[in-house]
């Protein structure tokens, strides 16, 4: 095999979609979905608050595409740094919507605060590679149920 002939032909994509079509075919749905939802709730949104929200979302679908992508070109390690962004996005644009106060750090004097403000302010606990066990940390308060165990099991494999 050429040089050429890996940076041009899709054998090994061809073959992992072959592989995988179905699992590809649900993940296609879904981004479907999101992309449905994303263009119908963030359309114009009227307050800075839900622009930040918008951009994570939108980082959240392009980060989940580009991860898909990276996986079946066989990219294992950068598919799943992206998927970690992935995450990461999801659980910003989740504090950074909230309309409740959350705990953003795991001390026993830690208090409620506006993640928003706090994230606007530059607090370091407000920063990406926190968000995840942010989002745990206060799911009750967020109304995450269905989700919770999924998150989990995402940040223990991260």
């Amino acid at each position: 095999m050429t040089i050429r002939d890996i940076l041009v032909t899709d054998r090994s994509v061809a073959e992992f979609c072959s592989t995988f079509d179905s699992e590809i075919t649900e993940i296609t749905n879904l981004l479907e979905q999101s992309e449905s939802c994303f263009e119908h709730y963030f359309s114009e949104p009227e307050k800075q608050k839900y622009k930040w929200v918008q951009e994570f979302t939108f980082m959240t679908i392009e980060s989940l595409v580009t991860a898909t992508r990276l996986l079946i070109e066989g990219h294992i390690n950068a598919s799943g740094n992206t998927m970690r962004i992935s995450y990461e996005s999801l659980c910003l644009a989740i504090l950074l919507s909230a309309e409740n106060n959350v705990l953003i750090s795991e001390s026993k004097k830690a208090k409620p605060v506006n993640f928003y403000k706090s994230y606007l302010q530059g607090n370091k606990n407000t920063k990406a590679h926190k968000a995840i066990g942010n989002v745990l940390l206060n799911a009750e308060t967020l109304g995450l149920i269905e989700g919770y165990e999924w998150l989990e099991q995402a940040k223990k494999f991260l």
